[in-house]
């Protein structure tokens, strides 16, 4: 851990603006998650991290640690990725949307927070109509940044091997962007 500490005072020593986290369990071991953001709290004053955080592993100690955060240290992007039941289990996510919302809130209560929600296109069973009520659902909760990205189809995934099943199309080059699927067209 105390690499990990010198390391991130690197970036504030040298005023970094922005370092992101791009791991989206990057609080799986809580743990040593309170420890660096309390960390953070003491020492960074310029720099803005940003961690991809499950939602069903926010807990009361962080929240509480959020709490003496100043105004813009620490930014959270949840993968909500969809709010259609059928097509979270179809990506075998373990969250549901009722626990997100919670973890968001109270996030957002604690105050300081930068907060990102994210969705995906493309999915198994999410046609125009249960994506418009994804993106409803996702907008009510008030995030900083709703995020859209479009699914790719990545080598080695389950999702990948999926593709017959679901009727994908995408492109051939990197990073195989969908194109279409039995759920959503072209069009």
């Amino acid at each position: 851990m105390d690499v990990v500490k010198e390391e991130l005072m690197f970036f504030v020593r040298h005023n970094v603006r922005i370092v992101k986290f791009v791991d989206r369990t990057f609080n799986a071991d809580r743990k040593r998650t309170c420890e660096l953001v309390k960390f953070l709290i003491d020492n960074a004053k310029n720099t803005t991290f940003h961690f991809e955080v499950a939602a069903d592993l926010i807990n009361d100690e962080l929240v509480e640690l959020f709490k003496t955060a100043p105004e813009g240290l620490f930014q959270l992007e949840i993968g909500v990725q969809s709010t259609n039941d059928k097509t979270i289990k179809a990506i075998d996510r373990k969250t549901d949307f009722e626990m997100i919302k919670r973890a968001v809130k109270l996030v957002q209560k604690a105050g300081g927070v930068h907060m990102h929600l994210d969705l995906i296109v493309g999915l198994p069973f999410e046609d125009f109509n249960s994506f418009g009520k994804s993106f409803d659902d996702v907008f009510n909760l008030r995030p900083d940044v709703l995020q859209l990205g479009f699914l790719k189809l990545l080598r080695g995934t389950k999702i990948r091997s999926e593709e017959e099943k679901y009727g994908y199309r995408y492109n051939s080059k990197p990073p195989y962007e969908v194109l279409k699927n039995d759920f959503i067209s072209y069009e």
